[in-house]
């Protein structure tokens, strides 16, 4: 009995504590409180995925046909790496440096961004497709003659466009309606030359306008003759309009040839002067050209241009060919005419001035 009333009592003394402990910060019943809160937490937060399996790495792209030269990933799909010809790679690609693969930088195919393209050139062989065809001379000696001065004066051009060819016609870059011309020229049979006006060494001489002129500088230069040149088409060079002086200058016919070259045009030289640079730079440059061998009518009376002509078949047989240079007058016209149906007769045959540049420049096929 004595023994219960003192369990009692000791009970009742740790209530009492205990009552009095909860006024104060600490008690075992608040530790079990505050790991009960933590489990609920920790069941209101979703368990994590399992983790992820490692991604097989991204396939290197080769560029090119050097196996080698690679782009390592990261790289943007589906987008093609190689370009087209001529067309810029994809913006979105970035080819990068394989440095993380201990593979030292080395140039890319194509540079980012490119460079803006370069002019697309001309054919250069414009001389050889613009040419008129001829048959084979079979070791026969042949004629090319020059109609120069066409084009202003309608009715002696209409008179030289009507005679038996192929002739070579050479069309004045100030004259009216000359697309109309040099095609009516082309349609019958004749072959196109521009008959570019140059500087002459007399002062009173007049070339006409926009003449080629020595102390006009490249740019001047340049912008003349271009625009000369597209005044008509389907010729297969140029040749000088008087030009004495300016053909006998270095620095402005190398501007000249530069862009005959360019646009794979040839060269007849009138000869308007024996100091002529045209021959040594056009084959400096690599322009095809020919030189005229006789002038016509510097006399303009028939007795005088059939001595020409004469002199002019000589020459060929001589040589195998030869060129002749004339102009729209009444008496180059008339002893023409009757001097051109007979050609083959006496054992020649009649080309236009691209045949005899072939000859000269061991060019052996015109296609």
């Amino acid at each position: 009995m004595r023994r219960a009333i003192i369990w009692i009592a000791s009970a009742l003394l740790v209530l009492a504590l205990a009552g009095w402990l909860g006024l104060g910060q600490w008690s075992p019943d608040r530790t079990i409180a505050s790991e009960a809160i933590d489990a609920a937490e920790a069941a209101l937060v979703l368990p994590l995925p399992p983790p992820a399996e490692p991604a097989p790495p991204a396939p290197e792209v080769v560029v090119g046909d050097d196996p080698e030269r690679v782009l390592p990933p990261p790289w943007t799909a589906p987008r093609a790496i190689r370009p087209a010809p001529g067309e810029q790679p994809p913006l979105d690609i970035v080819p990068h440096t394989p440095r993380d693969r201990g593979v030292a930088a080395r140039p890319l195919p194509f540079p980012d961004p490119p460079p803006p393209p370069a002019p697309a050139l001309p054919d250069t062989g414009a001389w050889l497709s613009n040419a008129v065809a001829v048959l084979e001379s079979d070791g026969k000696p042949m004629l090319a003659v020059v109609i120069d001065d066409l084009g202003l004066d309608r009715t002696r051009t209409g008179r030289a466009l009507h005679l038996m060819g192929p002739l070579t016609m050479a069309f004045l870059p100030y004259g009216p309606e000359l697309a109309k011309q040099a095609a009516e020229a082309r349609a019958r049979g004749h072959e196109l030359l521009l008959h570019m006006p140059m500087q002459p060494m007399g002062a009173g001489l007049d070339p006409g306008p926009d003449a080629l002129e020595t102390g006009l500088g490249e740019a001047l230069i340049l912008a003349r003759l271009r625009a000369a040149l597209g005044r008509f088409e389907g010729y297969v060079g140029i040749n000088n309009h008087m030009g004495s002086r300016f053909t006998a200058e270095t620095a402005g016919m190398r501007v000249v040839m530069a862009e005959l070259r360019l646009r794979g045009l040839l060269f007849l030289d009138s000869r308007t002067t024996g100091a002529s640079v045209a021959e040594g730079l056009s084959r400096q440059l690599g322009v095809p050209s020919v030189a005229r061998d006789i002038f016509l009518d510097n006399v303009p009376t028939r007795a005088a241009v059939r001595h020409q002509l004469d002199q002019f078949e000589r020459l060929a047989r001589k040589a195998g060919h030869a060129v002749a240079i004339g102009h729209p007058h009444d008496a180059t016209l008339g002893e023409l005419a009757a001097w051109l149906p007979s050609v083959a007769e006496r054992g020649f045959v009649l080309v236009p001035v691209s045949t005899i540049a072939k000859r000269r420049n061991h060019i052996a096929k015109a296609d």
